[in-house]
């Protein structure tokens, strides 16, 4: 599905937009782009006069929790993602945050809608020529390439380059597991990773990544090369060795607790108790009842 709907910012007046609720992140981003300056303004905070440009939002950190419904480290983790994903980036102080949107001054003007626009019909072009070819050499019918539309409201994500069944298995397994918003970024990502990992270590470590609520990229990113460094190159190597790294955990953690420490108290006890009862029973200098 491709082209453009026109949003007004008065949506944000009706009552259905501002029933209580807590935000998703497309809510949140979506918040985002409708409270974006469409032109250069100024505020004053603490009678300093703050300059906010096309593209730009300010606001306060306090405010997004309150608007959102959510905690302080879910929204500092969305931030981090947008600002990886190279969608937005951010400058905060203690009394205010500034959030500008990439890209927004071209993708809202003329030339970036005539942009997209024509971006998109080459790769629906694209996607339909490499199906017809891909077919020839394989009997899946299923084999849908999977075009995401990021901030930018361009098609991402087919090239010539990634249009492969690994790939996209691995597109398909970062939509299930609901990763964040797909960039450009994302996809050369999973190129890169695919020149490195064959794809079952892959999908395994992402699925691992959400199972751990850590829904990020740099984090999958972190185990892969943390794998590479260690030579695993399987599934089952990384489960061998991730059982081992929790095994080391777990003695550590228990060579901390309470419970060990109250055991070796218990042991040292013992040992001087032992040694008392050997100093009665061999001590010459001891004096004997008779």
């Amino acid at each position: 599905m491709t082209g453009w709907i026109s949003l007004h910012r008065k949506i944000q007046d009706h009552e259905i937009f501002n029933e209580k609720r807590v935000y998703s992140r497309l809510e949140a981003w979506i918040y985002f782009l409708l409270n974006a300056n469409h032109k250069e303004g100024k505020s004053v905070k603490n009678s300093n006069v703050i300059v906010v440009e096309r593209g730009q939002l300010l606001t306060s950190k306090k405010k997004l929790r309150d608007i959102f419904g959510w905690s302080n480290t879910k929204l500092n983790k969305f931030l981090e993602v947008l600002e990886l994903e190279r969608m937005i980036h951010t400058k905060s102080t203690s009394k205010y945050t500034v959030i500008t949107i990439e890209n927004y001054d071209f993708y809202q003007s003329e030339e970036g809608r005539k942009h997209s626009n024509k971006t998109s019909k080459e790769h629906q072009k694209h996607i339909k020529n490499t199906s017809k070819t891909h077919q020839k050499h394989t009997n899946n019918n299923d084999n849908n390439e999977l075009i995401i539309n990021n901030n930018e409201n361009k098609s991402v994500g087919v090239t010539s380059e990634n249009i492969n069944p690994d790939y996209s298995e691995i597109v398909k397994e970062y939509n299930k597991l609901a990763f964040g918003l797909p960039t450009e970024r994302t996809y050369e990502q999973i190129n890169e990773w695919l020149k490195l990992h064959n794809k079952e270590l892959i999908i395994h470590v992402m699925q691992y990544a959400h199972d751990l609520g850590k829904h990020n990229l740099s984090y999958v990113n972190g185990i892969l090369r943390n794998a590479k460094q260690k030579q695993i190159e399987t599934v089952a190597d990384f489960e061998a060795e991730n059982n081992r790294f929790t095994a080391s955990k777990s003695n550590n953690s228990y060579a901390n607790s309470l419970e060990a420490r109250i055991a070796r108290e218990q042991v040292k006890q013992k040992a001087e108790r032992d040694k008392q009862n050997i100093k009665t029973v061999i001590d010459p200098n001891e004096e004997l009842p008779f």
